[in-house]
């Protein structure tokens, strides 16, 4: 007995270590939102989906090991409920049980709704030449009543309710119908006014001025209070250290809220739109992004901007 107590104690193991290092690096979270912005999956790098795009920011929120969030914009907006529903999760970034900064940086384009998902971040970055700003907002609905008359299309309604065929392309609006799309197109405009004067720490009026849908340059939006300085990707690395308060490396990892093994795409189209005369062309496009928002009416959708 006293043998194999002396062997015992002299083949004690050493107490397991649980002092482990840290990582050798900070871990960032990168999102891209890129495209028009639409209810549902998007596409990744050419359309921004609410699903798709909260899923990421959400994943990236709640993953302990990010240490911070970088929202790369490059978009001119759509649809005014998808905007709401990505800007909230970007809100719950600072407000949520795993609070942790988040910038935005603001590329080509960032306006309407690509800044409505932006205002919230702790810092907005643009380039000098960002088009940005357009807070405003839109609606739209299409009456072909002529159109139909001429290739004889007739129409028979059968509804119940009073407001139940609101949006029929077949007829115009009658004055209740449309007091009832201005004051919806009202009440998100101002819904947009003071998400951005929250996210900015400015009064509704303040905004307000620099709103009404009018479009700014990344440099001009800085002067006004909506961009906090002009930079890129790297500066938002920068500036998440700073707010993190990050000392060692970062190392960039991109979320997405698609399955990547899923997201391979064929255009069977090929150029087909091509043999489409040129006058039908606006139209063809025209179509093609309408049906990004289905039956949607208010959009916060910058308009198209030509620069020659």
């Amino acid at each position: 007995n006293h043998i194999s107590g002396k062997i015992k104690q002299k083949l004690a193991p050493v107490m397991a270590r649980t002092d482990w290092a840290d990582p050798a690096e900070a871990k960032v979270a990168i999102i891209y939102a890129i495209g028009n912005i639409h209810m549902g999956e998007g596409k990744p790098g050419k359309t921004i989906g609410s699903k798709t795009t909260a899923k990421a920011i959400r994943k990236a929120r709640k993953d302990k090991n990010v240490k911070g969030i970088i929202l790369v914009v490059n978009s001119g907006g759509g649809s005014a409920l998808a905007s709401d529903i990505i800007g909230r999760e970007v809100e719950l970034c600072k407000i949520g049980k795993n609070k942790k900064p988040i910038v935005a940086v603001m590329t080509g384009t960032a306006a309407s709704g690509g800044y409505y998902i932006s205002a919230m971040t702790d810092k907005i970055i643009a380039q000098p030449g960002t088009v940005t700003g357009s807070i405003g907002v839109i609606g739209m609905l299409m009456n072909m009543e002529g159109l139909y008359e001429k290739i004889g299309v007739n129409w028979s309604t059968v509804k119940k309710g009073e407001f139940s065929d609101l949006g029929n392309s077949s007829r115009a609006m009658t004055d209740e119908e449309r007091k009832i799309i201005s004051e919806s197109i009202e009440h998100t405009y101002w819904q947009f006014v003071d998400v951005v004067a929250r996210g900015r720490n400015m009064s509704k009026e303040q905004v307000h001025e620099i709103a009404r849908g009018r479009v700014w340059t990344g440099k001009q939006a800085m002067e006004r209070g909506l961009v906090d300085m002009m930079g890129s990707i790297d500066t938002g690395v920068e500036v998440i250290k700073d707010l993190a308060n990050i000392e060692k490396e970062v190392r960039l990892v991109e979320y997405v809220g698609y399955d990547k093994t899923n997201s391979i795409e064929f255009n069977i189209n090929g150029n087909m739109n091509l043999t489409i005369p040129e006058k039908l062309k606006a139209i063809y496009y025209m179509k093609e992004e309408m049906e990004l928002y289905e039956n949607e009416r208010t959009l916060m959708l910058m308009p198209k901007i030509e620069i020659k």
